[in-house]
């Protein structure tokens, strides 16, 4: 019954007064004596501050400063009230009205305390948030509790724990850019002056020095890989497995396609791509200051890179000689059908073959490159190395074979980079209208050919490094080159020609940072 009283009176005395004051001022004291029996009673204050919402509404846009100031009295004070109540559902409703005041309270200067004493709350948060495990969440409310009150340490002790705890873990796993992005977000808010940031800095140096990036320069442009015809594996998005070399910890595969920061040490890196092929892509020594790994953006089927090999760009050959199934049907990638080595094929034809499979014919100094390792020939003796040449066994070509064999045969023979058959089976046909090799008729790789007349002296002509001129090219000779290359030529009635195959390269060009 008191309390109805009380009510009853003060809904008396409101209105009575307000006749004689200013309505503002009047409604000011009507707020302070609903607060002090609000207060008084230890209950009702959700219903006061409503009711300040609605009464504030109510004024206007007059001077509403008396009556906000004592709004924000009653929302401190059943701040200080629900803070202290030992609820979560208390600090949550204290926070709220403590974040209001920070924001709005009509005393500007105390907004700062207000603003503290929600980051108070925000940081108790945190440190239960820690020890359930959320160490992620902590960092996020201690982060937003130094945004709040610029200056208070406490916040700024637990952001440079939590960010190098944080950091720590992504070490853990080698996730190095989160490591660092989190370190970067930890120190944004704190003064560069404080022993909290000092700590942060100290363990992203010590990141930056112990890792590198790895960036990818890529071999092929995408469009032109594309006219290629055949089944290929694509390495635009591949995954690479960095193998340690020099003992430290394997670290996960990465995708080629996204940034890659790896800790410091010697690696073998082997790409696996978008098909069957495999690609290795060499080996690299990782520092702080970054490194690069070449990658080639396609590889179509039965093809082989040759690295870059002085001043020579790089490119794809064909691992093996062009089949006759594959030069009956151009871009089936040289699998299956018919393996016997494709024959008796003319420049004109081995270019339009080439240029329907999307590829080229080599260059002498490609085929060298390929065959040799060296793009003037200079490098091993024989394809294989410098062991002595065993027909059957490096190369087609001895006593009774009449025809080209399977383009598989003599896997000895194969160069470095892999290509088979460089010696022997079917000659080759290049760029220029000229081709090399040997072929099947040929029990060994050199063939002595005897001058124009009978008065000159005979000279030996090495197949696998002096190619044998077209029908075409003799007639366009002058008379010295005639001279060397004297019986050496295909002559006229086509006979050498049952010997002349192919294969084909793709110039991959010079590494760029895009595929």
């Amino acid at each position: 019954m008191a309390a109805v009283f009380v009510s009853a009176v003060l809904s008396f005395q409101g209105p009575a007064s307000a006749f004689a004051d200013d309505p503002v001022d009047a409604t000011a004291r009507r707020m302070d004596d609903r607060l002090f029996f609000v207060q008084s009673l230890s209950r009702g204050w959700e219903p006061l501050l409503t009711d300040f919402e609605v009464t504030l509404a109510s004024l206007g846009d007059g001077d509403r400063t008396p009556v906000l100031k004592i709004r924000d009295t009653a929302a401190e004070r059943y701040a200080d009230l629900r803070a202290g109540d030992g609820t979560e559902a208390g600090e949550k409703r204290a926070f709220s009205l403590y974040d209001l005041l920070a924001r709005d309270a009509v005393v500007a200067a105390r907004r700062t305390e207000f603003a503290l004493k929600a980051a108070t709350i925000e940081l108790k948060w945190a440190d239960r948030a820690e020890k359930r495990g959320d160490d992620e969440g902590a960092l996020k409310l201690a982060l937003s509790a130094a945004k709040r009150s610029p200056g208070f340490q406490p916040a700024y002790d637990m952001i440079a724990r939590l960010g190098i705890k944080q950091a720590e873990k992504a070490e853990a796993r080698d996730d190095f850019y989160a490591a660092l992005d989190v370190l970067t977000q930890s120190t944004q808010l704190l003064p560069e002056t404080t022993p909290a940031r000092a700590k942060l800095d100290q363990k992203r140096s010590q990141i930056l020095a112990t890792t590198g990036e790895v960036g990818i320069e890529w071999l092929g442009a995408a469009d032109r890989m594309a006219k290629v015809r055949g089944p290929k594996t694509d390495f635009a998005s591949a995954q690479l497995e960095f193998r340690p070399l020099a003992g430290q910890k394997a670290p996960p595969q990465q995708q080629a396609g996204r940034p890659m920061r790896l800790r410091n040490g010697r690696y073998e890196v082997v790409a696996r791509g978008n098909g069957p092929a495999e690609f290795r892509a060499g080996q690299i020594d990782l520092t702080s200051q970054g490194a690069s790994v070449t990658l080639v953006a396609a590889v179509p089927a039965n093809m082989v890179i040759v690295p870059a090999t002085g001043g020579e760009d790089a490119f794809l050959i064909d691992r093996t000689e062009v089949t006759v199934s594959e030069f009956r049907s151009p871009g089936t990638g040289n699998l299956g059908g018919d393996r016997t080595a494709a024959s008796g094929v003319n420049w004109q034809q081995a270019t339009a073959y080439a240029a329907a499979s999307g590829k080229e014919l080599p260059t002498i100094r490609q085929w060298f490159t390929a065959a040799f390792g060296d793009p003037d020939g200079k490098g091993r003796r024989y394809p294989w190395g410098d062991t002595t040449p065993q027909s059957g066994t490096h190369f087609v070509g001895a006593e009774g074979i009449e025809s080209p064999q399977s383009v598989d045969s003599c896997a000895a023979g194969a160069s470095r980079f892999g290509c088979v058959n460089m010696a022997g089976n079917v000659y080759e046909w290049l760029a220029d209208e000229r081709f090399i090799g040997s072929s099947f008729k040929r029990g060994d790789l050199k063939r002595d050919i005897a001058g124009p007349d009978d008065n000159t002296a005979s000279w030996s002509a090495d197949l696998l490094r002096d190619p044998v001129p077209s029908f075409e090219c003799w007639n366009r000779m002058q008379p010295a080159d005639r001279t060397r290359h004297f019986n050496h030529h295909a002559r006229e009635d086509g006979a050498t020609y049952t010997q002349v195959g192919l294969r084909c390269v793709v110039p991959l060009g010079k590494p760029r940072r895009n595929p």
